[in-house]
């Protein structure tokens, strides 16, 4: 019997004398060992009987948990073996990194370096085997062993040519037609003609005959009369070119185009599906751009020319089997060809070329995406059926729990012609879609933007937004906000109408979500101008009266009486009467003259104030109503009082305000109910 040197027990104590009964029972004469059955019972269990827990032994010190780690032996096989591994996966590393591509167009033979050609590659126990050719007709074919990431680094393919540097090796198998070539860690592929992307290379279709892997050396290739019928299943890089150009040879189903994707990801061939919604990402600039660019999905954005792009082409897509799937393409750097893409793609058939399979989404992953899935189901026809002719009706069948992230580059989508699968988005009125409250979540609207407010840098924006279904007698709300996340673009026209002061822009918000009473707009969703402009609002906007039931983060109207002054936030400053500026420096050669910082010298300048009022509402008793006024109301508030410039508290007690139009900060109802309120312009 062997010892295993580096093995301890935590039970040592107890081996010796297990030990030593063992050692007496075997040197016992056999008149001494008969026992009876009970005995022998008794005795084995007594053997297999855990060891009692030694309660003497010193507790262990958490410095003592970090021993619990088994490392390997020092100069033992096992530690060996792993820094060979460890050198074998540095030297191809830093051999790659030195190797100037991995499609080099030298064809010359040098010595020591293998040239192969490709005939043939399989799938193997994790490994791709690749029927291969020598240049030198004398020479047999052989069989060239690829790992795993060597074969997704070089992406074998049949017509390829292949150098395979040394230390390769030549293993000859007894009983094989073919020798075989290991240790190809140092390959290169080798093109003929000109440079082309790997990620465009059509790879090969496994043959029916790939189900299930068989031991290494029996399944290397066992005939050539299986290796002509892998080779006619299995398309050369000709034909592949050529499905692509064709449109009727493109895949018509997700799933198969993926199943027959190579190893690198690059899916085999075009994809004929139909663009359910067209979006855009935008581009986020910062600084630290650059250094994370190796972890963006696709091509990478230009160092120095970053700044042109504004947002990143997406579309949502689905074959006629009612898979989803969706595609990241290339950046788009102006206004006109998000605009384009929208109008020449959307609820088109098109066929995909170039593609990779980026990621697999799941339904706990990306909630948002697949919200908009459900929201699309079910298909407006019958889908058809893998394996069959027919059509099925799919209003009992759930939509998909997953799909694909697919990526490409421009001129990857190719349109054909209109699709009777589009579902095109339904725009509601706001009243129909505080009434219907959908179950998916998704809608779609047009409204006009009453009030915009900003949060911080980097946050999401809240827009008030009525329609003429609101401003009806009868509603029970005449304005929505809706919050507009940072993943969703807007374009600069679209944010130029919001800010500016003397325009109430009509927007069509497409594919919003509805959650608790509440519209998102989150990087599936589209807001665009209304061409239209087929509604108007009538003057004024009409808005909720502030109530009980009031919300916080809405807006409302009120009207009531002064009851006390918050003096702590009141106060007043100069400003410039022609632009506003408070960068004011007094000129001493001129008495009660400014000079602008902005603008200019300034005779006499406009003073501002700031005032919070504590306001009693009519149709609010037991209530705290605290008020922040504009310019315009104070002025009116302290004209009444009969001074503009100073007043008594005493003097403003009692003064009406309003009807006046606020936005709800805070609504407090611990103790007693208390608002916070600030007044805006609409």
């Amino acid at each position: 019997m062997g010892e295993i040197s580096d093995y301890s027990s935590s039970d040592s104590e107890a081996a010796p004398e297990q030990n030593r009964r063992l050692t007496y029972s075997a040197l016992e004469p056999t008149e001494h060992r008969q026992r009876s059955v009970s005995e022998w019972v008794r005795y084995a269990q007594a053997l297999l009987q855990t060891p009692q827990k030694q309660t003497d032994r010193a507790l262990k010190t958490p410095e003592d948990s970090g021993k619990k780690r088994r490392r390997f032996e020092c100069r033992g096989l096992a530690e060996r073996l792993n820094r060979l591994q460890c050198r074998q996966r540095s030297a191809v590393s830093f051999w790659r990194h030195q190797s100037v591509s991995s499609i080099t167009t030298a064809t010359e033979e040098r010595p020591g370096v293998l040239v192969l050609h490709v005939r043939n590659v399989r799938d193997l126990c994790g490994m791709q085997a690749a029927l291969c050719e020598r240049p030198n007709e004398k020479e047999e074919p052989c069989v060239a062993l690829f790992s795993k990431d060597t074969a997704t680094h070089l992406a074998p393919a049949i017509g390829d040519t292949i150098c395979v540097y040394p230390p390769w090796q030549n293993l000859i198998v007894e009983g094989e037609q073919h020798p075989v070539i290991l240790n190809t860690h140092f390959s290169q592929k080798v093109l003929s003609g000109v440079k082309q992307d790997s990620s465009v290379i059509c790879p090969r279709v496994p043959s029916s005959e790939e189900i299930r892997p068989y031991p290494l050396i029996r399944c290397l290739w066992q005939s050539e009369k299986y290796l002509k019928s892998t080779q006619k299943c299995s398309p050369s890089k000709q034909m592949c070119a050529r499905a692509k150009s064709d449109a009727g040879g493109a895949f018509e189903s997700l799933l198969e185009a993926v199943e027959t994707s190579w190893s690198s990801g690059s899916l085999c061939g075009p994809l004929e599906v139909v663009v359910q919604r067209v979006y855009f990402l935008p581009v986020k600039h910062s600084s630290t751009t650059n250094t994370l660019r190796h972890k963006t999905v696709g091509k990478p954005l230009p160092g120095p020319t970053q700044q042109r792009y504004i947002g990143r082409f997406c579309m949502l897509v689905q074959d006629v089997y009612g898979m989803f799937s969706e595609v990241k393409l290339q950046y788009v750097s102006s206004e006109v060809e998000l605009k384009n893409h929208m109008e020449q793609l959307e609820g088109k058939v098109c066929v995909l070329q170039g593609l990779k399979v980026i990621q697999r989404l799941t339904r706990e992953r990306c909630t948002k995406l697949f919200s908009l899935i459900d929201s699309l189901w079910p298909p407006l026809i019958p889908l058809r059926v893998h394996g069959e002719q027919s059509c099925h009706q799919t209003d009992r069948v759930p939509s998909p729990n997953f799909c694909y992230r697919l990526a490409g580059q421009q001129g990857s989508v190719l349109p054909q012609h209109v699709s009777s699968l589009y579902r095109p988005p339904v725009i509601l009125t706001l009243q129909e879609v505080l009434q219907n409250k959908p179950t998916s979540g998704w809608c779609s609207f047009k409204a006009v933007v009453v009030y915009k407010r900003e949060q911080s840098v980097g946050e999401d924006l809240l827009l008030f937004v009525t329609d003429p279904s609101l401003q009806s007698a009868g509603s029970t709300s005449r304005t929505l906000p809706v919050y507009v996340s940072t993943s969703c673009m807007l374009q600069t026209c679209i944010r130029e109408a919001i800010t500016s002061p003397h325009l109430r822009p009509t927007l069509v918000f497409r594919d919003a979500v509805m959650e608790n009473g509440r519209i998102f707009c989150w990087e599936q969703s589209v807001i665009k101008l209304d061409s239209e402009q087929n509604f108007s609002l009538l003057q004024p906007i009409l808005l909720d009266q502030l109530s009980s039931e009031s919300a916080a983060c809405s807006l409302c109207t009120l009207t009531g009486v002064v009851v006390d002054v918050d003096e702590e936030s009141a106060f007043s400053w100069p400003t410039c009467s022609q632009c506003g500026s408070d960068c004011l420096e007094a000129i001493q050669t001129k008495q009660e003259a400014f000079l602008c910082a902005t603008c200019g010298a300034v005779d006499k300048p406009t003073t501002k104030m700031q005032l919070e009022v504590f306001v009693s509402c009519p149709l609010l008793n037991h209530c705290t109503v605290k008020v922040k006024l504009q310019q315009k109301s104070i002025m009116s508030l302290l004209n009444s009082t009969g001074c503009a410039e100073e007043y008594e508290v005493e003097n403003v007690l009692g003064k009406k305000v309003g009807p006046l139009c606020a936005f709800i900060h805070v609504i407090s109802k611990r103790s007693t109910l208390w608002m916070s309120l600030e007044e805006i312009i609409v």
